[in-house]
């Protein structure tokens, strides 16, 4: 099926069945389900769903990676195996100092960008196809985009640096440069 998966202020990620959707607006009644709770309660400000390649339509694997508004990215998952049980929190890590406006999980990284323009990456280790704490991820860089444009709104920003890209592919991030 169709979901759509949203992040809340209450630090809680619900997601909605987009093909109960217009059955359910006939009674003014829509159907939303809490699908994780932050540990900590933090708002919850950027989303990057993951589903492996060999995954099929129906299936419920998956594995999101979240940015908080306390600059955490937290990354949790759904393998077959728990059906009926809500994801588990997987890898947590606690390395920005602003909040996540932007996070990627790939197949073999995880990049994160906060609101002043702070850009964290990892590998992600994977045994058959999933996530594994064994050796675990490594950070691969840290590094800051120039913004020479003032503050932009943490949520759509107009001079969104990035990363732009699909999955694994190679990420690219834009600086733009001001003439004189």
């Amino acid at each position: 099926g169709s979901y759509l998966i949203v992040g809340c202020d209450n630090g809680s990620i619900y997601y909605i069945d987009m093909e109960k959707f217009p059955v359910r607006m006939k009674d003014n009644d829509l159907l939303i389900t809490q699908m994780f709770e932050d540990p900590f309660k933090e708002a919850i400000t950027s989303l990057s769903i993951f589903m492996p390649p060999n995954c099929y339509a129906g299936q419920t694997w998956m594995e999101v990676a979240y940015g908080t508004r306390g600059g955490g990215v937290r990354v949790i998952v759904r393998h077959p195996e728990n059906i009926g049980h809500a994801p588990q929190l997987f890898q947590s890590y606690n390395v920005h100092a602003n909040a996540v406006s932007k996070v990627v999980l790939g197949e073999k990284h995880l990049v994160s960008v906060c609101a002043e323009n702070h850009v964290r990456t990892w590998t992600i280790t994977r045994f058959r196809g999933r996530i594994s704490t064994q050796p675990g991820s490594s950070p691969i860089a840290s590094f800051k985009i120039l913004s020479l444009e003032g503050a932009h709104s943490l949520f759509y920003p107009v001079n969104s640096i990035g990363p732009f890209g699909e999955g694994d592919d190679e990420q690219v991030f834009i600086q733009r440069v001001i003439p004189d």
